[in-house]
C-alpha cells in the first residue's frame, strides 16, 4: 500500500503535549507527516496533496482547514461540522439537552439576562477561541461580568471522569486529582454515554468529561475534540493505531 500523506494541524513546540509529540515523529515510520500550525489558515490546503487530515489543535484557523479538507475530498479523522459544533458551548449543550443528555443547566446572554441561581460559572460561548479558558466562578453577590458569556449551573458534589473515545476504544480516568490522573473500570453506562455523545457529534476522537452524581443521571460537561490521554496506559499507541486505520481509510478513498 502507498504511504498516506496525513496533515497533521497542532502546535509544535516546547508547549506541545509529549505524547503527541512523540506520536507525531513515530507516524513518519509509515506516513509522509506534513506539519500544519494550528494558528495559522492554510486557504491552499488542497496543493498539499493530503488522504488524512488529524487536527490535533482545535483554533479558529485549523476548524477552518478541516471545512477545507471537508470540501475538497480529504478524509479527516473527526467531521469538520462536528468539531466545529463541540467547540461551541452554547450549540453543544443545547444538541446534548435535546438528545436528553443530562448538562449542568445553562444560559447565554449578559450579566442582568441571566436568571441562574449562584454558584455559576462565566465562560465564553466559543472553546479554544481565546489562549486562555477565561472560566470564572461566581458565587456571591450579583452576577456581572462585560458582554455576553455561557453561563451554567456549577455542579460540585460529583465525581469527576475523563472519557476518551479512540475509535472503537474508550478509556476512563479519573478525573479527581487533576495533577494524577488514573485509569479506572468505566462505571456502569458510561461507555454508551461516551459513544452516544460523540456519536451525535460525529467525533471518533475526544474527550468528554462526565460527572457522576448520587442522583439521577450523569453530567456531561464538557466535549472536546482534542485529546491528552493523560493517565492512560498505553495511550500513544492507541492513538497512533487509530491514526494509522484513519490514514489508511483516506488512501482507499482518495
Amino acid at each position: 500500500m502507498n504511504r498516506p500523506r496525513v496533515g497533521v494541524s497542532y502546535r509544535f513546540d516546547a508547549r506541545a503535549n509529549p505524547v503527541k509529540r512523540r506520536l507525531f515523529r513515530a507516524m513518519e515510520a509509515w506516513a509522509d507527516v506534513v506539519r500544519l500550525d494550528a494558528f495559522e489558515a492554510h486557504p491552499d490546503l488542497w496543493r498539499y496533496d493530503l488522504d488524512c487530515l488529524h487536527v490535533a489543535r482545535c483554533t479558529p484557523a485549523s476548524l477552518a482547514d478541516m471545512r477545507r479538507a471537508d470540501l475538497a475530498g480529504v478524509r479527516t479523522v473527526n467531521a469538520a461540522d462536528g468539531a466545529r459544533l463541540a467547540c461551541d458551548r452554547l450549540a453543544r449543550g443545547r444538541l446534548l439537552r435535546d438528545l436528553g443528555v443530562r448538562v449542568p443547566r445553562f444560559e447565554w446572554g449578559p450579566a442582568g439576562a441571566i436568571s441562574l441561581d449562584l454558584p455559576v460559572i462565566a465562560k465564553r460561548r466559543y472553546e479554544f477561541v481565546d489562549a486562555d479558558h477565561d472560566h470564572r466562578v461566581i458565587d456571591g453577590g450579583p452576577i456581572d461580568f462585560a458582554g455576553e458569556r455561557f453561563v451554567e449551573a456549577l455542579v460540585s458534589d460529583g465525581v469527576p471522569y475523563k472519557c476518551y473515545r479512540i475509535g472503537e476504544a474508550t478509556c476512563v480516568v479519573s478525573a479527581d486529582d487533576e495533577a494524577d490522573p488514573r485509569p479506572v473500570d468505566p462505571p456502569p453506562g458510561t461507555v454508551d454515554l461516551v459513544r452516544r455523545v460523540s456519536d451525535a457529534l460525529g467525533l471518533a476522537l475526544c474527550e468528554v468529561d462526565v460527572l457522576r452524581v448520587e442522583r439521577g443521571p450523569p453530567y456531561v460537561v464538557d466535549v472536546n475534540p482534542a485529546v491528552s490521554l493523560r493517565g492512560v496506559p498505553d495511550g500513544g499507541a492507541l492513538y497512533e493505531s487509530f491514526l494509522r486505520e484513519e490514514a489508511a481509510r483516506g488512501v482507499s478513498t482518495s
